[in-house]
């Protein structure tokens, strides 16, 4: 006869096993996450990668484009495309599908208008696109602007495509017009200007902390040593479009005023036949205002 003890033995022993399944069943979810956290960071990555992708591989209109690229610091592969010659947006297209080309477009933004004939001759361009929300955050040029801008650096149009790679100001670095594209070439020349970009990005990063130290000088009275951060900054030899050299220009601008209310004074003396003060007047403006241009006056 069994006893008592050996018929609950086996339920002792199983019990808190079945426990154990009955709570993992219940959290399967939290225990599958906690034993593969790396699923969901997948999963979050490539909904990411998903995201930015479209951003990536999307043709800016001019008025979007040519500001953007300044603000990211990047160049511009521009196009031209003119309704009467498309074998060139045609190759171009199947040029950026291979992987090296991919690759060097991996920080360039692509800027792409098309004109249409008109009855008269000329070419028309597309009416300007306004976006259904407005976004104070991007910056936008008007198509007036972008349109001279283009016309500018790469001509008016004369009924040709033109493919074109431009630095992160719009200034032209290399083009094709009307013959097809050289795989090799664009490749090199998107690669040049990226390169070239890197390198103007690093100068404006130093304008920025000359023409920042500049500013604080000027507030605190110290004239000279202004003017030396503002000709260190000129040194870098920036083009007018680069931000920091737009700041440079304005602090510059109220040094100047300063400077000539100076001479203003001295002049006075002068007139007044005060010629004692006049020299020193003169004196401690060429201390006050070491500034070339403003030296030899």
């Amino acid at each position: 006869m069994i006893s008592k003890e050996s018929f609950w033995e086996p339920v002792r022993l199983f019990l808190p096993l079945l426990l154990v399944l009955f709570c993992c069943r219940e959290s399967c979810g939290f225990c599958a996450e906690s034993i593969f956290p790396q699923a969901r960071t997948s999963a979050t990555s490539t909904r990411c990668a998903l995201d930015d992708e479209p951003l990536q591989q999307r043709w800016f209109d001019p008025e979007l484009g040519i500001p953007r690229a300044l603000e990211l610091r990047q160049p511009i592969l521009m196009v031209v495309e003119f309704s009467s010659d498309p074998q060139p947006v045609l190759d171009l297209e199947q040029e950026l599908l291979n992987r090296s080309t991919a690759r060097a477009m991996g920080k360039v933004v692509k800027v792409r208008v098309k004109l249409t004939a008109q009855v008269d001759g000329g070419w028309q361009w597309p009416p300007e696109t306004t976006p259904a929300v407005e976004n104070d955050q991007v910056k936008r040029w008007s198509r007036i602007r972008a349109q001279r801008h283009i016309e500018k650096t790469l001509g008016k149009p004369r009924g040709a495509t033109v493919i074109a790679v431009l630095d992160l100001f719009g200034r032209k670095r290399a083009q094709v017009v009307g013959k097809k594209i050289s795989a090799s070439a664009l490749r090199k020349a998107l690669k040049l200007a990226s390169r070239e970009c890197n390198l103007l990005s690093k100068k404006m990063d130093v304008e920025v902390r000359l023409v920042d130290k500049a500013t604080l000088l000027l507030q605190r009275d110290d004239t000279a040593g202004c003017c030396r951060q503002l000709e260190e900054a000129q040194k870098l030899e920036l083009p007018v479009e680069a931000p920091p050299e737009q700041r440079r220009i304005e602090v510059l601008g109220l040094l100047e005023k300063q400077w000539r209310e100076a001479m203003a004074r001295a002049k006075q003396f002068e007139r007044k036949n005060r010629l004692g003060e006049a020299a020193s007047a003169y004196e401690k403006i060429l201390k006050d205002f070491p500034h070339d241009p403003w030296e030899k006056q």
